[in-house]
């Protein structure tokens, strides 16, 4: 087996390992699942997914640094926000 599919092959298993992850915080801690949870989570099963597309070259490179830029985008969006009563550090 070459790099490259040992690659894949751990990508593919992450996806459904962030899923599980969420399971698991979910049934140990029952308040609920927050936003940044949510958005861990889609991170989680979205970069490895990109990245598998990548390596098989469904994807070009400019398609991938878009989706990579969005991520990004995605994952900061409301960081400056914080909840009611929540005091600076």
């Amino acid at each position: 087996m070459d790099t490259r599919r040992i690659i894949e092959v751990l990508a593919a298993v992450a996806i459904p390992l962030a899923f599980l992850a969420v399971l698991i915080r979910a049934y140990l801690q029952p308040e609920g699942i927050g936003v940044r949870t949510v958005q861990l989570t889609t991170i989680g099963m979205v970069v490895p997914l990109i990245l598998i597309l990548g390596m098989e070259n469904i994807l070009e490179a400019q398609s991938i640094g878009t989706l990579i830029g969005g991520l990004i985008g995605y994952a900061l969006s409301g960081v400056s926000r914080r909840p009611k009563g929540e005091t600076q550090p």
